[in-house]
């Protein structure tokens, strides 16, 4: 179509397009705010906002700043039954954004149900190696090892802080081979997985992207306790004694 296209104008986006404050969006309305640039092409409609009210916001930040905006797949009437198909066609991509949500949710929850962990939850914890296959959690005897010296320095009443630093001066890295923060020890603390009991659905997130998310404990009876997946690495006596400190371990 004959236009230059500078490096610093391609907006390339990873995230969902359901969030909208994305950086790469944010840059790119600032672009267009500033009449940096004469026109902006995007794949789709629902890559720009899979929100049909944000969506139609956005076209007309485009149209008052005088910047065509183009679709590569389905080009843009600027019609009020343009507009009408622009608004069905984000509705039904967030309706569909919903329903897959739901079908994962279901997933999941199945394959708990069934004894297994389900991907994506907890697969990397330290002290274990994750089989995929399984769905299973097999004790790494190296960090296993860390593990238990946590609880037993622990058991002595020592704070979370302070087990950091000692093993710090063992020369004891974290969880991802960083420096072990007292958080990271307080969490280990609390995990009941290290006795051999987890837990899936203990929290609920709420608050959609772009938005600040606070995170809340569900009730008992929505969350599904899980044997058999992960080995015990400390005995039950060995976890129960250690102190607890803020963190919820299982459901009430």
């Amino acid at each position: 179509m004959g236009y230059a296209v500078k490096d610093e104008f391609v907006w390339p986006d990873t995230r969902s397009g359901e969030d909208p404050e994305s950086a790469a969006l944010d840059s790119m309305l600032k672009a267009v705010r500033q009449r940096l640039v004469d026109a902006v092409f995007v794949y789709t409609s629902d890559r720009l906002s899979r929100d049909p009210l944000h969506l139609l916001v956005l076209i007309q930040e485009f149209q008052d700043a005088g910047v065509l905006l183009e679709f590569v797949d389905g080009q843009l009437e600027d019609t009020p039954e343009g507009r009408l198909v622009l608004y069905v066609q984000g509705y039904a991509a967030q309706k569909e954004r919903r329903q897959i949500a739901e079908r994962t949710m279901r997933g999941k929850e199945a394959v708990a149900r069934s004894g297994r962990l389900p991907c994506g939850t907890g697969a990397g914890m330290y002290g274990y190696d994750y089989d995929p296959v399984a769905k299973t959690r097999t004790i790494n005897e190296e960090q296993a090892a860390i593990v238990r010296l946590m609880f037993q320095i622990a058991l002595d009443g020592v704070s979370p802080y302070l087990i950091g630093v000692d093993l710090r001066n063992r020369g004891i890295r974290g969880p991802r081979g960083g420096v072990l923060e007292s958080r990271t020890v307080q969490r280990m603390l609390q995990n009941e997985s290290y006795a051999g009991v987890d837990y899936y659905g203990l929290y609920r997130c709420i608050g959609s992207k772009g938005q600040k998310r606070s995170v809340t404990a569900r009730d008992p009876s929505e969350v599904i306790r899980i044997t058999g997946v992960s080995p015990p690495i400390v005995s039950r006596k060995l976890f129960d004694d250690v102190p607890q400190r803020g963190i919820r371990r299982g459901p009430d």
